[in-house]
């Protein structure tokens, strides 16, 4: 059986992090260690993180002297790790006792069924919003296909909204465990972007073969703040940059354009920008009417609601500037 690695960046989470490290504790498969990043925090996190390291033998602190961002933060936790496999837990979510055991087995069984070990393995996400209302986000590659989404087709999935056989569903980094050698293969995370590096690293990894497993189980719980317009605009900031750094991977040069006009209207709905968003849409419509409508058929509804659903990370990763 692999080892495993419980990898955690925190920032600011001192009313958090104990309820996050207890799920840790809690797996039924134990890790082999519990590493969390302290990656600059002005609050009592560190103090947290050490009382229950003195409890805890598994928990081992590594401090930032400076907020260097989330990527930076989950490259010292990928060249620190002792195991075989890590698996990402976000300093203000709970994982369900069973996740480690289940995303291991799931991941293992599919290399033996298919010879690779460039993977991904995600679970569905529990979703808790300020207000008590529950939501459930799908993982990608939940249905047990052989092969799962891979290759150039998961990276026009994520960067065109391409259609994808059993494609639906987050990659998100809180729900995500691979083995280690897979992370330092694609040189861990871009440490120039403040959000969207999970993105980025999705993308690469599939540009290079890998492929996207799930559980369908929504084995982490994740507790939702609601994003200003603010933290949009610098969110959107990262998603052209990631775009762009991209664009060689798209299938041409209207793609491209098109999917960066499709990602400045996605903002605008999500601002509730109700009249550029009309504008913008009806002059993309004109321009590329079967674009758009094979584009919002694949993509989740642009609501008011979604903005919501946004985990910006605010904390972990302090805005910079592109």
């Amino acid at each position: 059986m692999a080892t495993v690695t419980v990898a955690m960046t925190a920032f600011d989470a001192e009313r958090t992090i104990e309820r996050a490290l207890k799920s840790a504790l809690a797996q039924t498969l134990q890790p082999l260690e519990i590493l969390v990043v302290d990656d600059g925090s002005t609050d009592g996190t560190t103090a947290v993180v050490e009382r229950m390291a003195i409890e805890h033998p598994l928990i081992r602190l590594i401090r930032h002297d400076g907020n260097l961002g989330v990527a930076m933060a989950r490259n010292s936790l990928v060249a620190e790790a002792k195991g075989d496999v890590l698996a990402f837990f976000d300093d203000d979510d709970e994982s369900l006792p069973r996740r480690l055991d289940v995303q291991l087995h799931r991941i293992l069984d599919y290399e033996t069924r298919t010879g690779t070990d460039l993977i991904l393995c995600h679970t569905a996400r529990r979703q808790v919003f300020p207000k008590g209302r529950r939501h459930v986000e799908a993982a990608v590659g939940s249905h047990f296909d052989v092969p799962a989404p891979h290759g150039m087709d998961m990276v026009q999935k994520i960067l065109a909204g391409k259609h994808v056989r059993n494609g639906h569903g987050t990659c998100a980094t809180s729900s995500q465990m691979a083995r280690v050698s897979t992370y330092r293969a694609l040189g861990g995370f871009d440490a120039a972007f403040r959000r969207y590096e999970d993105t980025d690293f999705c993308v690469r990894l599939a540009a290079a073969g890998g492929h996207f497993v799930g559980i369908p189980e929504p084995l982490v719980t994740q507790y939702m703040t609601v994003s200003d317009d603010k933290q949009l605009e610098i969110e959107l900031n990262y998603a052209r940059a990631m775009v762009d750094k991209h664009r060689a991977l798209f299938a041409s040069s209207d793609e491209w354009a098109f999917s960066r006009a499709w990602l400045e209207l996605k903002y605008m709905s999500l601002a509730n920008r109700k009249g550029p968003f009309a504008a913008g849409l009806s002059r993309l419509m004109l321009q590329r009417p079967l674009s758009v409508m094979m584009r919002a058929a694949n993509a989740i509804p642009m609501t008011r609601s979604r903005a919501a659903r946004r985990k910006l990370h605010a904390r972990t990763s302090p805005p910079g500037r592109l």
